[in-house]
């Protein structure tokens, strides 16, 4: 069950390149991803994370602050999910967006969930709104292993399609790129995206956090672990991030987490 929580500040400043401030409606993600880095970087026990904290005064505080605060690019959400379940019943980024908007603010949304497809009348509303649907794999027994509380990847893929269908600016966070990922299997993932609309893709590395390595080995059958720890300790990332960038290479732009995106 999601408990009710409050917040001080609604628009904290944001430290990644491309975004001036991040705008966190929950605390917590119901998502659980294996994989997740947010735990360790807010001090949090990985096992309380699914526990969902729902500020809900957030659009009040964000009402205030929109009004005195210098317009700039808003991350929505930069440490939880703006989608996760208990956004259906409270409607916080619902309710916080046409206030962003409204005051000349722009909006990236990052989301794992379809959800965000109920928002395609807000997003649409505005050239200053971008939306990026993270797929990490495209393997559907892989992700609900890794992401056991996230959509499954093909009503990600079709969210996608929908929204770029909207008029939308949409792209893919394909990140955290797996280690089970081969050199010849990415030229139909980046097909698979571009073909759904996606206008870019962005792509990033799996970061090994507190708590991961441990997470991965209780999951992943034994030999699948055992892959993802031996090209974790080598060089794959290098190799497969070149070739990532190979099979975009005229066919959609590629962005590296976490460089500037520059936006519609």
């Amino acid at each position: 069950m999601t408990r009710r929580g409050w917040c001080r500040t609604a628009l904290s400043p944001s430290h990644l390149p491309g975004l001036d401030y991040s705008l966190n409606p929950y605390k917590g993600c119901a998502h659980n991803c294996v994989y997740c880095y947010a735990p360790p970087l807010l001090h949090m026990d990985r096992n309380r994370w699914p526990d969902v904290e729902a500020r809900i005064n957030i659009p009040q505080v964000l009402r205030r602050e929109v009004k005195v605060k210098k317009p700039g690019i808003v991350g929505l959400s930069t440490v939880t999910d703006p989608y996760q379940p208990a956004e259906k019943k409270f409607e916080l980024t619902r309710k916080c967006l046409p206030l962003l908007l409204k005051r000349d603010f722009s909006a990236n949304v990052q989301t794992k969930s379809d959800l965000v497809l109920r928002d395609r009348d807000l997003l649409g509303s505005s050239d200053r709104v971008a939306v990026g649907i993270t797929i990490t794999t495209l393997d559907e027994d892989l992700s609900n292993a890794l992401e056991p509380g996230a959509p499954p990847p093909h009503r990600r893929l079709q969210a996608v399609k929908a929204l770029a269908e909207a008029g939308i600016y949409t792209y893919v966070f394909w990140g955290p790129l797996l280690p089970s990922l081969d050199e010849e299997s990415l030229p139909a993932y980046v097909e698979a995206f571009a073909s759904h609309g996606a206008r870019e893709i962005m792509v990033d590395m799996l970061h090994v956090k507190p708590g991961v390595t441990a997470g991965l080995s209780a999951v992943l059958p034994p030999d699948r672990a055992a892959l993802f720890e031996q090209r974790l300790r080598g060089d794959y990332y290098p190799r497969i991030l070149e070739a990532v960038e190979r099979a975009c290479r005229g066919r959609i732009p590629l962005t590296r987490a976490f460089a500037d995106r520059g936006g519609p």
